[in-house]
């Protein structure tokens, strides 16, 4: 003979935390469209299929003052297995 035990859905309890409930159907909270705040990284930050090495750095001079500018020439290789694109950040 088959038992069959009743089981006990709480939906609201279980997934209240990650979506609202399906009576809301506003995407309001549920898409990027509808975010305000700030975003964390900007848009495409750190996207590639590939990977780069830095090498053979070089200054025009090492004594930098506020406002000088200075050459900065450095070799930039793709080491990953995609063509793809660098730039380079200077901060």
């Amino acid at each position: 003979m088959l038992k069959i035990i009743p089981t006990i859905f709480n939906y609201n309890s279980f997934y209240s935390f990650q979506i609202p409930p399906i009576t809301n159907y506003t995407m309001v909270g549920r898409t990027y469209r509808y975010y305000q705040d700030a975003p964390l990284y900007p848009f495409g930050y750190g996207l590639s299929y590939s990977t780069f090495t830095y090498s053979d750095l070089q200054l025009s001079t090492t004594d930098i003052q506020t406002g000088e500018e200075i050459e900065v020439k450095l070799t930039v290789k793709n080491n990953g297995p995609y063509d793809g694109e660098e730039v380079s950040h200077i901060v």
